[in-house]
């Protein structure tokens, strides 16, 4: 019987030989093409972790006879993303060294949301899950309020709004920072010009507020609880209250 210790050890060399298998383009038997660039990928890497290509590659397409799937629409930096991702179950979050060609540069952040649209369009559940908690991971690092705001655009833009997984990261991550975020002028200046330009992300904001105007950590449900505040203070004075309203 297989030493369970020993198993994440071999199936990262198993990974790693098949995708340095790619790389060389060893044994491949499917193309996906994005901007002019061809990848030559496995079918059964990639096509059982999509759906969509899954579909697309077994059903009565043109992609099943061809072996050549167009991503065209696609950017290409993010495809080259999401073949990392197809064969490491990651993908690379450093700007510099792999976004130097989209203009204007994108943030980390920005990334994210971007994966988690192309996950969402190929339906790669895998994916979802990463970007998402790779979101979510950077908003509670030492992220600016700059690089937060500009991700707001693509959130609501780039998702649909069924899709509600980022956009409840936003409007969290909105109601605990924004009051000291927009104390800077030229943070300000962006707040307000995002808020004109994506109305809906106000919205979700100012209903987060109605619906549970106090959030916090209950020791049953978890955190994000809207909660019942028996006492409040005074921001002026300090001084507390038996009644709120």
């Amino acid at each position: 019987m297989m030493d369970k210790k020993a198993r994440p050890v071999r199936f990262q060399r198993l990974m790693d030989a098949v995708s340095k298998s790619q790389q060389r383009e060893e044994f491949t038997d499917f193309t996906l093409v994005c901007e002019g660039e061809r990848f030559q990928v496995h079918k059964v890497i990639v096509c059982s972790q999509s759906a969509v290509l899954r579909a697309a590659s077994m059903g009565p397409f043109k992609e099943a006879s061809s072996g050549v799937y167009e991503m065209n629409e696609d950017s290409l930096p993010m495809v080259r993303k999401l073949i990392d991702y197809f064969y490491t179950a990651d993908y690379d979050q450093n700007v510099e060294s792999a976004d130097t060609e989209c203009a204007p540069p994108i943030s980390a952040l920005q990334i994210h949301v971007r994966m988690f649209v192309l996950a969402d369009k190929y339906d790669i559940e895998g994916l979802r899950v990463l970007s998402s908690e790779k979101y979510s991971n950077r908003l509670m690092s030492p992220c600016s309020a700059l690089e937060f705001l500009e991700s707001v655009p693509d959130v609501y833009t780039l998702t649909a709004p069924s899709v509600r997984v980022l956009r409840d990261e936003v409007t969290h991550f909105a109601r605990v920072n924004l009051e000291n975020y927009i104390q800077d002028q030229s943070v300000r200046e962006v707040y307000e010009k995002i808020a004109t330009e994506v109305p809906h992300f106000v919205k979700d904001v100012l209903d987060s507020f109605i619906t549970a105007p106090f959030i916090g950590t209950c020791f049953n449900c978890g955190p994000r609880t809207s909660m019942k505040v028996l006492q409040a203070r005074c921001r002026k004075c300090g001084k507390g209250t038996q009644r709120i309203g």
